[in-house]
């Protein structure tokens, strides 16, 4: 969950303020799918390989996906801000 917070701001953050509700529409829905796509592959392995092959596939997919982000974030540790517009 964590990670999913630091990906979401950064993205947030990068992101010009025109295209912020395209960004974020796509982001959610990969998201949406992502669970989706979980939610029916986890009981399907579940009851071809057993529970303890599921839940080791379930642990291994969480900690590939958290290493590919953390490669995939720039190196530096604050991203960049869009600038302020004064409220009038």
């Amino acid at each position: 969950m964590t990670v999913l917070v630091a990906v979401q701001t950064y993205v947030q953050r990068a992101t010009p303020g025109h295209l912020l509700g395209r960004v974020t529409a796509v982001f959610l829905t990969v998201e949406a799918a992502a669970t989706m796509t979980g939610a029916f592959a986890g009981p399907a392995l579940s009851e071809l390989s057993g529970l303890p092959v599921a839940l080791n596939a379930a642990c291994a997919v969480t900690l590939l996906s958290s290493l590919v982000t953390l490669c995939l974030l720039p190196a530096s540790s604050r991203p960049p801000r869009r600038p302020r517009t004064a409220i009038r």
